[in-house]
């Protein structure tokens, strides 16, 4: 469920194959935690983008066609983002 409570945005999902957060940039370089956290935003936002074209079809299912319409645009600007964290990613392997 999401919430946003004083700016906060919380939310429950899962991620395939359990890890935490804290333990995944530990030792590692400031580059290399960026490039990390970087991957983990584009993980998180396919699973995003996946549950905003489910919802999209379920919206079409109830004549909601204004709702899915809006819900596909979301995924695809969830995929927009992702091509710039991509983008993102190659200028960090080019340094």
């Amino acid at each position: 469920m999401s919430s946003d409570q004083g700016g906060k945005h919380s939310h429950e999902h899962s991620h395939s194959g359990g890890h935490d957060h804290q333990g995944e940039t530990g030792a590692l370089s400031e580059r290399d935690k960026l490039r990390k956290m970087i991957e983990h935003w584009i993980e998180h936002n396919l699973e995003h983008a996946n549950s905003f074209e489910q919802w999209a079809g379920r919206a079409d299912t109830l004549g909601e066609t204004e709702v899915a319409a809006l819900l596909r645009q979301a995924a695809a600007d969830m995929n927009r983002l992702n091509r710039n964290f991509d983008h993102a990613i190659s200028h960090l392997a080019a340094e």
